[in-house]
């Protein structure tokens, strides 16, 4: 998909830029001299890294998902500011051989001057003047009513929709294009056809489609080898290292709560009567039932209840501890243990899961793995508790049960610490 282009074109600029300003940097102050670059480049090359890395864990590279160009320039801009943070302390830890320091000040001016410059014409580019992709979708209209909608909803992504009834006639539209079939399409009559050749190349199911360019998986569009895509994944090495994080994390939490336990356990008895921790049963991987463990938040334990519709239950300094969300340190104790990951499907109520595998198909799945502390649902959409909210939460499940691996857990990482920090969304 030509979104790859423009993400490696972005990444490949910044590098570009990055360099040439440490040059310029270099040429303006010491007229060029070949001894001075190296002294420079030994010290800015950890920054350069720090801001390459910074911009793909908080995904200013992934323009298919933003919103809008001004969340492009936001997710670009933020990325400028920590690694302006994080190059300041590094260089007055570090850059003993650097001096004066005002070089790195010089050097983030024209950074900043070129970047804003090479973004701006980027994004006039992507945003408004880049030629739209047919998007020839082959079968009847109700079959992609979903799909219509999510696009109407994303016109960022500059799609021309075309409805075909053949194969056949997706020659008559003309590049740049994707076809988009149906899950369970019959491509044996198609593919060995001459004609078609070229075309097929350009072929995604509907289920591709929404994985590449939305990143969850749509659960009315699975046919049942997608199911056995998601089930037989074997990950022996990247089990390993997620164990050995699960283990580090796990271990700073467990710090953390033992430090602050006097004062959160004193508050919670101040301001409620009853015991300190919420102790819950919830369904783990296999569909095991784990317990979870939590700082008491409400005036009494209410079992069986759908996470957020208790807010009337929750006493005063239960609302701090959930709006810094203290009240979850505890469940260190269950990551140590192995019940919970750090990054996985949250972990639900066992009765409300016995409700929910009645009315959600492939809801099952979502425990092939352990649930987790945060996950790819969490960061991605809001929470309104409902059946056709945790459909759409599994939908996220699934897609990051398909493609986990140690990046995507970085990332998912990175954007929870994000928002622990602004205070401004809750889990």
């Amino acid at each position: 998909m030509n979104f790859k282009i423009y993400r490696l074109f972005l990444i490949l600029g910044d590098i570009f830029l990055l360099f040439f300003s440490l040059f310029l940097v270099v040429f303006l102050r010491f007229k060029g001299n070949i001894e001075q670059f190296k002294i420079h480049f030994n010290y800015f090359l950890p920054i350069f890294i720090f801001f390459i890395l910074t911009s793909a864990l908080i995904r200013s590279y992934r323009i298919d998902k933003s919103l809008s160009a001004k969340e492009f320039f936001k997710k670009n801009f933020t990325s400028i500011i920590t690694t302006f943070i994080f190059s300041f302390i590094y260089f007055y830890l570090f850059g003993g051989k650097i001096s004066p320091k005002r070089n790195l000040l010089i050097f983030w001016v024209l950074f900043l001057i070129f970047d804003i410059f090479f973004k701006r014409k980027f994004a006039n580019y992507f945003y408004f003047k880049r030629p739209k992709i047919n998007l020839l979708l082959l079968g009847q209209r109700k079959i992609f009513e979903r799909l219509l909608k999510d696009l109407q909803r994303n016109l960022h992504l500059g799609f021309n929709v075309f409805f075909i009834k053949s194969f056949g006639k997706a020659s008559e539209i003309p590049e740049p294009k994707i076809i988009v079939i149906p899950p369970n399409f019959d491509v044996r009559k198609i593919i060995d056809e001459k004609n078609y050749q070229e075309e097929i190349t350009k072929v995604k199911t509907i289920k591709d489609f929404y994985e590449n360019v939305f990143e969850f998986l749509p659960i009315e569009y699975l046919s049942k080898i997608d199911i056995l895509n998601i089930a037989n994944k074997d990950r022996v090495i990247y089990n390993f290292f997620k164990r050995l994080i699960d283990l580090i994390f796990g271990f700073i939490l467990m710090i953390i709560f033992i430090l602050t336990f006097p004062f959160i356990a004193l508050g919670i008895k101040l301001s409620s009567p009853g015991p300190i921790f919420f102790k819950q049963k919830r369904v783990g991987k296999s569909e095991k039932e784990i317990e979870i463990i939590k700082f008491r938040t409400l005036h009494q334990e209410k079992k069986d209840v759908w996470i957020g519709k208790d807010e009337e239950l929750i006493f005063p300094f239960g609302k701090f501890l959930r709006k810094f969300h203290l009240d979850e340190l505890p469940q260190a104790i269950n990551i140590l243990k192995g019940d919970l990951t750090l990054v996985g499907p949250r972990p639900e109520q066992v009765k409300i899961v016995s409700e929910l595998k009645e009315k959600i198909p492939y809801y099952s799945l979502r425990h092939l793995v352990k649930p987790g502390l945060t996950g790819w649902a969490q960061i991605n959409i809001g929470k309104y508790p409902s059946v056709e909210w945790t459909k759409k939460k599994l939908e996220y499940d699934l897609f990051y049960i398909k493609n986990q691996n140690l990046f995507l857990d970085l990332i998912i990482i990175f954007h929870t610490l994000r928002v622990l920090l602004e205070t401004s969304k809750s889990y």
